[in-house]
């Protein structure tokens, strides 16, 4: 994950194409008002869904 951050920055529409490919629904706007109780709904990802999405980021 610390490679992920320095390395790294996925577009929005690009993270959501990966998500969604992975079977994950996220959003496609998200209000300031409701982020948090959003975000707080959607499935947790596993540390190899992590990996994954970290992967597809680089190398989409």
């Amino acid at each position: 994950m610390r490679l992920w951050r320095r390395h790294r920055n996925a577009p929005m529409k690009r993270a959501r194409e990966i998500l969604t490919d992975m079977g994950f629904r996220v959003p496609v706007r998200i209000s300031t008002a409701d982020i948090s109780p959003t975000l707080l709904d959607l499935p947790k990802l596993s540390p190899e869904q992590i990996e994954r999405f970290v992967w597809e980021a680089g190398n989409g």
